[in-house]
């Protein structure tokens, strides 16, 4: 069996950072800060096919980037895994590959430092994640991307359309018989309540047919994040808050 040292580079938002401090590691995966913001994932593993080991390896750091996200409330965007080093032993020879990457410099403002009551919740939660089903795994980073897409926005519509879109990957999956309006509506019904959801999606239809109403998105902004990562949660069965 060869052995292998899989990493990532993962982008947090800008406006709300996470502080790791030091070094840290959850469920085998080491969670190393680098310069200027950057975070790469790093993951110890044998096999004897890299692909393999690859995918495996991916899920697993994005296991804890997903558990990051529902115990925080912030998504973060996972780069591609590769393989840092392999040392392949076959009779007495031994042989040596390494592979650096660099990751792109961005600065982040950190609003969160994460505690031992944290990482225990995030190393449960990972577990969780590393055994759900392929077809929940997929929901999930599909969800992910738009909410991620939506909180490094700058433009509140923008972020409420992204938002929206997040919601409509929720409503296929719960009430895939519903059309597309009312699959939206019931899911913001069931995190939120019936005003609400009548209000976003009559606002929704607004800004995309009238340009108007721009200037109420930010007021439901909050109930769509807090939705959408309920209904995250509620996939790996449990509950917490949004922070968008």
């Amino acid at each position: 069996m060869d052995k292998y040292v899989v990493s990532a580079f993962v982008e947090q938002p800008k406006a709300q950072g996470i502080d790791f401090g030091e070094k840290i590691e959850i469920n085998g995966v080491k969670i190393i800060p680098q310069n200027e913001g950057k975070i790469k994932f790093s993951v110890e593993l044998e096999g004897s096919d890299d692909q393999q080991v690859l995918d495996d390896a991916r899920r697993r750091i994005e296991s804890i980037v997903y558990a990051l996200t529902l115990e925080f409330g912030t998504p973060f965007k996972l780069g591609e895994a590769w393989i840092e080093s392999k040392v392949s032993v076959s009779g007495k020879q031994k042989k040596i590959m390494v592979c650096e990457r660099v990751a792109l410099k961005y600065s982040v403002e950190v609003k969160i430092r994460p505690g031992a009551e944290h990482l225990a919740r995030i190393s449960k939660l990972a577990t969780k994640l590393e055994h759900i089903s392929s077809e929940r795994r997929n929901l999930l980073s599909r969800i992910f991307k738009w909410f991620y897409r939506a909180l490094i926005d700058e433009d509140p519509v923008d972020r409420f359309i992204q938002l929206y879109i997040a919601l409509e990957v929720i409503g296929e999956f719960k009430y895939p018989q519903e059309t597309f309006t009312q699959r939206v509506k019931k899911v913001l019904t069931d995190f939120c309540d019936s005003d609400i959801a009548k209000e976003v999606v009559g606002l929704r239809g607004a800004l995309l047919h009238s340009g108007t109403r721009d200037k109420e998105v930010m007021t439901y902004i909050p109930h769509m994040a807090n939705a959408i990562l309920s209904c995250a949660k509620e996939i790996v069965n449990i509950r917490n808050k949004a922070r968008i």
